[in-house]
């Protein structure tokens, strides 16, 4: 049993020293106390930033702008199953999509639940509204979201048309 306890009272220690910090769960009922907070800032307020920047930049039409969130090497993969490797190449889509058939379209995403994984990664899922002249379309939007800096940033992204009622 003394060499047990050798053994695994060391591995806890390098788990926790390991670890950025707790795991903890947001969601849109969040408290006013911030779950992390670095140099005064919330991680939610930053998380909450992309948001508004996507918005923003979706209504602008500006493909730049829109790319920005995104991490050098993302990951998405598009409701339509198209995959996009790298902030260039969102970047490059949207430009396409907001000069040809996306170009009088809105769209609105929020997020209903924020799971923070340690102090510099969370996983967001979140709500996805097109409305284009052929109607409006909705998608379940996830995201895995790192701490580079002081900036959040989104590594990876999966989205899932939801079905239109019968």
């Amino acid at each position: 049993m003394l060499k047990m306890t050798r053994i695994i009272l060391p591995l806890v220690g390098v788990v926790v020293a390991c670890s950025d910090g707790p795991s903890a769960v947001a969601t849109s009922a969040r408290s006013s106390r911030p779950l992390y907070s670095v140099e005064g800032t919330s991680a939610t307020q930053g998380i909450d930033d992309i948001v508004t920047a996507l918005n923003v930049a979706w209504a602008a039409k500006n493909a730049e702008g829109y790319a920005a969130p995104f991490a050098e090497n993302a990951e998405v993969i598009t409701a339509v199953g198209t995959t996009l490797s790298g902030r260039a190449a969102i970047q490059a889509r949207h430009a396409i999509l907001f000069s040809g058939p996306l170009a009088t379209s809105t769209q609105v995403v929020s997020i209903h639940r924020l799971q923070f994984l340690t102090g510099t990664i969370a996983i967001a899922d979140g709500n996805a509204v097109l409305t284009t002249g052929a109607g409006v379309s909705r998608s379940l939007v996830r995201w895995v979201l790192t701490k580079d800096g002081s900036e959040w940033e989104i590594a990876a992204q999966q989205s899932t048309t939801i079905p239109a009622a019968p």
